[in-house]
């Protein structure tokens, strides 16, 4: 039987409400199917999660887990896949926790030699214990095959303009929620129009929502596209995306996902100064931003050679800024978020795969940029980053995968001295611990009883 995660979820977790429970209990959990696969594995990295609750009843003795991202924010992660395929290998999580992670996720480039020894003792230890089950395949399977691959990591200084607003934003920042915080420190980093745009749109939801509440339907319906509605239309979708229930996702996903709403706080402290910085005429053009102006430099370029184009942003204000911005410049795109239908989403694959006229596709990296095959272009620019480093791989993997015969070009962009920084630090830091647990791809595989 081949099921999707939410199909299994749903299926399982609400047998109590329908006649069919003994089967659906019996088919899936006990005593469940001889053997038991799970693609894409790193979906199960939160123990807590409903997802994950339910797939743990299984009673399958025959467990595969398939992943090419067994550690995405911690290395409780890689602990909670292993613990699926066997049981009581590493222990208690509180025991894992205080034997491994702490060690091993303390150690950076910098750290005094006394930590970087305890810290490679645990990761030896952890190896040795896990090789039984574990299979490895690091990126260098792929060289024969596939053309080169090279990342350029791109800084720009603020601009004046820039820096004002994100001082300010500092300011404010520190009496907010940190998730909310980065989220307007991040929209300023990429455009102060962007910014803009996400005041204006949380504003326009608010006049509605007292509009609604006195008169009923409001008569602005028209003029009020907001791009949080998307988030809502994904999770009513099928699309390949990591949905879970509210209550099972990060917070960090659900401020990402909620980016107007997640303006409601900064709008209720002190932003009168926002109304005049955001007033004057250079945030109208991209040239006060050095991300948007090499976007568009860039764009042009691959215009010229008739090269496609691939840009990625975690925030969806951002996506419309620039479908907005690069028409006006004779630039055809296309563009793929969490609104987007699955048989709307293969027409502009398709359209993108095989006009030659097309010149850019925009990707939203969580909700589009995972599943989907767009080798027509070669170079992509991920605009921001994230905790995650999942997602800027899985975007880079829209590209650079099999079918692809043109050298791939990565572009990750990143305002110096600023939050984003720090996220490409911590990105990078995880994905050296990564690196050393599972390298590229891992297959976990364990028959016998326990």
């Amino acid at each position: 039987m081949l099921i999707n995660y939410d199909m299994f979820r749903s299926l399982v977790a609400t047998t109590k409400y329908s006649g069919d429970k003994d089967e659906y209990f019996e088919m899936f959990i006990n005593p469940g199917p001889d053997i038991v696969i799970l693609d894409e594995a790193h979906r199960i990295k939160n123990s807590s999660s409903a997802l994950s609750s339910l797939i743990s009843r299984m009673h399958t003795r025959s467990r595969i887990c398939l992943t090419g991202y067994p550690l995405q924010n911690h290395i409780s992660e890689y602990y909670d896949m292993i613990s699926f395929v066997a049981p009581g290998l590493l222990g208690s999580s509180k025991s894992f926790k205080g034997f491994f992670r702490n060690d091993i996720e303390r150690c950076y480039a910098d750290s005094s030699l006394s930590i970087k020894k305890q810290a490679a003792m645990k990761m030896y230890i952890l190896q040795l214990l896990t090789d039984v089950v574990t299979h490895r395949r690091d990126g260098s399977v792929l060289n024969l095959d596939l053309p080169p691959k090279t990342e350029y990591v791109i800084r720009f200084k603020l601009s004046p303009f820039q820096l004002e607003g994100y001082k300010n934003l500092i300011e404010l920042s520190q009496a907010m929620n940190p998730l909310v915080g980065l989220l307007t420190l991040r929209a300023i980093c990429n455009h102060p129009k962007i910014f803009k745009n996400l005041m204006k749109n949380r504003q326009i939801k608010q006049r509605n929502l007292e509009l609604d509440k006195e008169y009923g339907k409001t008569a602005f319906s028209d003029d009020t596209y907001i791009p949080s509605t998307a988030i809502s239309a994904r999770r009513n979708s099928n699309s390949d995306a990591e949905d879970e229930d509210i209550e099972n996702l990060d917070t960090a996903d659900i401020a990402e996902d909620n980016e107007v709403d997640a303006f409601a706080a900064f709008l209720t402290r002190g932003h009168e100064w926002a109304i005049k910085y955001l007033d004057r005429d250079e945030v109208e053009t991209w040239k006060c931003s050095g991300k948007m102006s090499f976007i568009v430099e860039l764009a042009k370029n691959c215009h010229v050679i008739k090269e496609k184009l691939l840009i990625v942003s975690h925030s969806l204000a951002c996506l419309e800024y620039i479908e907005g911005l690069l028409p006006v410049l004779d630039i055809k795109t296309l563009r793929i978020d969490g609104s987007t239908s699955f048989g709307e989403r293969q027409e502009i694959i398709d359209k993108f795969q095989l006009k030659e006229d097309i010149d850019v596709m925009l990707l939203s990296a969580k909700a589009a940029a995972i599943g989907i095959n767009l080798t027509a272009a070669n170079r992509i620019v991920l605009v921001d980053q994230d905790w995650n480093p999942l997602y800027d791989e899985q975007s880079i993997g829209r590209v650079f995968r099999y079918g692809q015969d043109k050298p791939v070009f990565v572009y990750r962009l990143i305002t110096a001295s600023t939050i984003e920084e720090r996220i490409f630090a911590q990105s990078v830091h995880k994905k050296s611990i990564s690196r050393y647990l599972m390298y590229v791809g891992v297959s976990l595989t364990i028959s016998r009883p326990w």
